[in-house]
């Protein structure tokens, strides 16, 4: 099933597509760049979406949904948090899988080892370093270096462990 971020890659391209066979060369350059960008941010704003709502809802199946607890969680611990979850020039998510307790970090490191996931976090934490220069470093000027391809199959890769966490959590709390 396709998701809005393979929209918005597959509209790029016929967008390029179309200005190149009409021998627009320099306004496909010109929104190249910039598309690139709204796909680079597309891609993260979906992930922290998609993982935000993973902690959220876990917290509310564990607190039987209107808890006090979800909304303490909520808006202390999820609201304009996200990125202080992740040491983003790091090689791995265990910053992240710590802030849920030692056992917990020790048995999805296993896990992510055991499913060959490694990769999956590499993409994953390039594109929110890329996310994180791109907004910090006047967002006009930025020169992003990978092509639009390279963000699309980045994705594809780090989407892998996004759609694994919310089994992470249900299967630890069965141990």
């Amino acid at each position: 099933m396709k998701d809005i971020i393979d929209r918005i890659y597959e509209d790029h391209k016929e967008l390029k597509k179309f200005l190149e066979d009409n021998k627009e060369i320099s306004l496909s350059v010109s929104t190249d760049e910039i598309y690139r960008k709204t796909l680079l941010l597309a891609i993260s704003s979906y992930f922290e979406d998609r993982i935000t709502n993973c902690v959220l809802e876990y917290v509310q199946e564990q607190t039987h949904e209107k808890h006090i607890i979800s909304e303490l969680v909520r808006n202390k611990f999820i609201s304009r948090q996200y990125h202080t979850w992740f040491r983003w020039e790091e090689k791995n998510i265990n910053s992240f899988l710590r802030i849920f307790g030692e056992s917990f970090k020790k048995y999805a490191t296993g896990k992510i080892k055991d499913e060959d996931l490694e990769e999956s976090i590499k993409k994953f934490l390039e594109l929110g370093l890329d996310r994180n220069r791109l907004v910090h470093q006047n967002f006009a000027a930025f020169s992003l270096e990978k092509t639009s391809d390279e963000l699309y199959s980045s994705y594809k890769e780090a989407i892998k462990i996004i759609d694994r966490l919310p089994k992470l959590f249900r299967e630890f709390n069965h141990i």
